[in-house]
């Protein structure tokens, strides 16, 4: 099915800045934020259509190996225990060489940490909402454009490394919806992450 690619990455806007909204709230608020970015590796279960797959994010791979999503993220204090996390990502395959895809990610996603205490160890839950848009280009004249939306939960680590400086390790289930062009699909996936704290 072909849709018009202004309109999808326009609505996807519009929901970005819709969960952005909270997100500058906080910022004014408190003013503590953490900066990162993630690599993700994913099994995806395709709800009727017999197949799954497997995306992983290597940025010096080639080609023909599916890199799933970078993030780029923002994440902003309502308190030590709460933030809400905003987040940017990209991905792109180009299997054949005949043509590509490349799909780009907003996500929303609200932490609650278990411990509080920076300079240690922090476990913390997540729930999260996010929108795809996918651009795919068979190597045909007309490329096809469509979105999908989903909600996700979490279990992470922040591990600290040095003042202001830590990694990250998360893991956790998606579940993205039926649209128009997709079927359900069920993510199973796993995050490594570098963050930088701005206090």
């Amino acid at each position: 099915m072909r849709t018009s690619f202004p309109n999808r990455l326009g609505g996807c806007l519009i929901a970005a800045a819709l969960m952005l909204v909270p997100a500058a709230r906080l910022a004014a608020q408190q003013g503590a934020i953490e900066l990162g970015i993630d690599s993700e590796m994913a099994y995806h279960i395709l709800k009727g259509s017999g197949n799954d797959i497997f995306e992983m994010s290597l940025p010096l791979s080639s080609g023909d190996l599916p890199r799933a999503h970078n993030a780029f993220r923002v994440g902003f204090f309502a308190s030590d225990r709460v933030s809400i996390e905003p987040s940017l990502s990209f991905g792109y395959l180009n299997p054949e060489r005949t043509g590509y895809r490349w799909n780009l990610g907003l996500a929303t996603v609200l932490q609650y940490h278990l411990v509080t205490d920076p300079s240690r160890l922090r476990p913390y839950l997540g729930l999260g909402a996010n929108v795809s848009v996918f651009h795919e280009y068979p190597g045909a004249d007309v490329g096809m454009t469509s979105s999908q939306f989903g909600v996700s939960g979490e279990f992470g680590l922040k591990i600290p490394l040095a003042d202001r400086l830590g990694l990250r390790l998360a893991g956790g289930l998606g579940q993205f919806f039926k649209s128009k062009t997709f079927v359900n699909r069920t993510s199973v996936f796993g995050t490594l992450g570098v963050s930088y704290f701005t206090r």
